[in-house]
């Protein structure tokens, strides 16, 4: 058993990440519950949370969109008492696997270097897992007090979580309307055209395009709205216990904005919901790129089932949701 049980759920904001509970947490129960560390009255300086939390609520923070977690689940100690075999790196990327936090903040550069097997400065990573962004802060703790310079990382850190909360409050995810079919069609042919596809190509393959009111009934269908427009959509099917991703389009006009991100991101979620194990998914070779940053395992590849030109064939990826 852990010596304190995570403090997880699907689509956090932020999910703090330590080395191992000290001997005050663990004695307590709770995280970060030595009277010195001022990991509790930082989360307030910085805006996360409404007030100074006491460490007993940090079962609650997963309302506030925050996570809480250790790369060594098992040992109770300083970071001179850690071992290097205590550190499990796989188990916590299985956890950013399944719940797909918007940020993972290593709470100490101690922790930071576990996880990447090297030195790494503060502040934003560029390195991700998946749709995950990595931050490195420095500790509260009170042994670090010497060291302590002030909240000004953990400030940047609030900042990037507002902007990107603001960023998503502007695009509405919702379930598709059997009305809106041909509107998505559409916007899966502008993609297609944005990528280069001859227009011979595109007539051909408009044609065999399957978004029909049918399938929105059928079918998983998320879309994106900005507004009045919408700015994307995915398609999720499933065929028994199979789970497949058969569409994810965003239009061009609205690309760059993580609108592609936040649809998967919708997409496993339901997925995970009606008992999902996997999501497949039969990429454009345009997005391949795309899915293997959200973290999607390639498994090979299948040949074009539709008048792609030249014939090429599509890579085929996996989603683990559990």
């Amino acid at each position: 058993m852990p010596i304190l049980k995570d403090v997880l759920q699907q689509d956090l904001w932020v999910v703090f990440c330590g080395t191992a509970p000290a001997k005050a947490s663990a004695k307590a129960g709770a995280y970060y519950a030595h009277p010195g560390n001022r990991f509790w009255s930082t989360l307030h300086e910085i805006g996360l949370t409404p007030r100074r939390l006491d460490p007993q609520e940090c079962w609650d923070l997963n309302a506030l969109g925050l996570g809480l977690t250790d790369l060594a689940k098992h040992r109770v100690g300083v970071d001179s008492e850690l071992r290097m075999e205590d550190f499990d790196v796989r188990a916590l990327e299985s956890k950013l696997r399944r719940y797909r936090p918007r940020i993972l903040a290593f709470t100490s550069k101690h922790a930071a270097r576990q996880y990447f097997g090297r030195n790494a400065d503060f502040g934003l990573q560029a390195q991700r897992f998946g749709d995950t962004r990595l931050f490195v802060l420095n500790s509260t703790s009170g042994r670090a007090t010497g060291h302590w310079k002030g909240a000004r990382h953990w400030h940047a850190l609030a900042q990037l979580v507002k902007g990107a909360r603001a960023a998503e409050a502007a695009v509405r995810i919702r379930d598709a309307l059997p009305q809106e079919a041909e509107t998505l069609a559409a916007i899966a042919l502008e993609a297609k055209a944005h990528w280069g596809y001859s227009a011979e190509a595109l007539r051909k393959w408009r044609k065999q395009l399957t978004v029909t009111p049918g399938q929105l009934r059928r079918y998983a269908v998320q879309v994106a709205q900005v507004g009045e427009e919408l700015a994307g959509f995915v398609m999720l099917c499933r065929e028994g216990t199979r789970f497949q991703l058969r569409h994810l389009w965003v239009r061009p006009a609205f690309m760059g904005r993580g609108i592609g991100a936040m649809l998967l991101r919708r997409a496993l979620q339901v997925a995970q919901t009606a008992g999902a194990r996997s999501v497949e998914v039969e990429s454009d070779p345009n997005a391949a790129g795309f899915y293997a940053r959200q973290g999607g395992k390639r498994r090979g590849a299948v040949p074009a089932p539709l008048p792609d030109e030249p014939k090429r064939v599509l890579p085929r990826f996996v989603f683990r949701t559990r």
